[in-house]
């Protein structure tokens, strides 16, 4: 007879919250990548935001309590900021889809947090 195993439903939080955010970073690091290929100065700003992006998914996988909100705060945060600029010019759109992987990041790392170690789900 087979056994119903209990699925960790704070493990699955929190892969769908890293595979959400690793879409920017994936992003960011392919421009770093080609703009230093490129011989452009811009470059370097990718790879600071790249850490800062690196450090958010360390943190929240850790601490997802603590560090969840603080994603979701800053996604939200920066999102308002692209809408004060105006951003629905050319570029705008695919900035806003990672944008919205942010906020959603933040979202599921925050479900982790709070989320009992093992749900009983059959």
């Amino acid at each position: 007879m087979r056994t119903v195993e209990r699925h960790d439903a704070k493990r699955r939080w929190k892969w769908l919250g890293a595979g959400l955010l690793g879409i920017p970073l994936v992003i960011v690091t392919i421009f770093a990548v080609e703009e230093g290929f490129g011989g452009e100065e811009g470059w370097l700003g990718h790879l600071i935001q790249l850490a800062v992006g690196v450090t958010f998914l360390a943190g929240c996988w850790l601490y997802p309590k603590i560090v969840g909100p603080l994603l979701f705060a800053a996604g939200v945060v920066f999102t308002g900021m692209w809408l004060q600029a105006g951003g629905g010019d050319d570029v705008g759109y695919p900035f806003a889809i990672l944008l919205v992987a942010t906020v959603l990041a933040g979202v599921f790392f925050t479900l982790a947090g709070y989320t009992r170690r093992k749900d009983a789900s059959p």
